[in-house]
């Protein structure tokens, strides 16, 4: 598994298809043609990586925007952006 660093780039892979439904994000990894949905959040942190972001500047701007202790933010916001990683839906550089 690849470590996510506070200077590792967080980064959407090219390939991904999605949509807003809501405030909801759905995608699909068009090479094996799976879908995942995220919640609110979890679209939040989507629109942010449109640009590859540092994780610490990601963490930044969660914090700014909800209420969240620093230390889950990073222990939650590593498992959701391990969790795309795995699916291939996003790039840690």
């Amino acid at each position: 598994m690849k470590e996510i660093l506070s200077n590792s780039l967080i980064s959407r892979q090219k390939k991904i298809v999605f949509n807003k439904i809501d405030d909801e994000i759905v995608m699909m990894n068009i090479e094996n043609n799976e879908y995942y949905g995220t919640d609110s959040i979890g679209a939040r942190i989507w629109e942010i990586i449109e640009k590859p972001i540092t994780f610490k500047g990601l963490v930044d701007l969660v914090l700014d925007e909800y209420d969240v202790t620093e230390t889950n933010c990073v222990e939650d916001m590593k498992s959701f952006l391990y969790s795309l990683y795995e699916k291939n839906i996003i790039e840690i550089i």
